[in-house]
């Protein structure tokens, strides 16, 4: 993995088992308030990352997408743009978040709204 954006979307892949499509992790990281996207936020517990990332685009995701499946961290599933996380990208995943933690003060759901604040504009 080249950096923690790839490693927070490994995340949320394992998160979604395969149950949703990537865009669910696009609209989760921008803070979409659908009532999907709010309905996955706590279902599948990524209440912490949801809306950290306001202007993440669909090109970053896509490229981050390629890298990890070229890096066979990730598999497709059956459904139609919807992966799941591979062995390999279990082990690292958890390597990653071994030598570069989660923040613990991390809460999307609860800070969304100061975001931009956070992030400097």
């Amino acid at each position: 993995m080249n950096n923690y954006l790839q490693a927070i979307i490994l995340y949320a892949i394992k998160k979604f088992q395969g149950e949703r499509s990537i865009y669910a992790i696009y609209h989760m990281l921008q803070g979409k308030k659908s009532s999907q996207t709010i309905q996955d936020a706590h279902l599948f517990g990524l209440t912490d990352i949801f809306g950290t990332i306001p202007r993440f685009t669909r090109q970053q995701l896509n490229q981050n997408i390629e890298h990890l499946l070229k890096h066979d961290l990730i598999n497709l599933t059956d459904k139609p743009d919807a992966y799941e996380i591979s062995m390999q990208g279990e082990g690292m995943l958890d390597d990653y978040f071994k030598s570069h933690p989660f923040p613990a003060y991390l809460n999307g759901w609860k800070y969304h709204n100061i975001t931009p604040v956070f992030w400097g504009g």
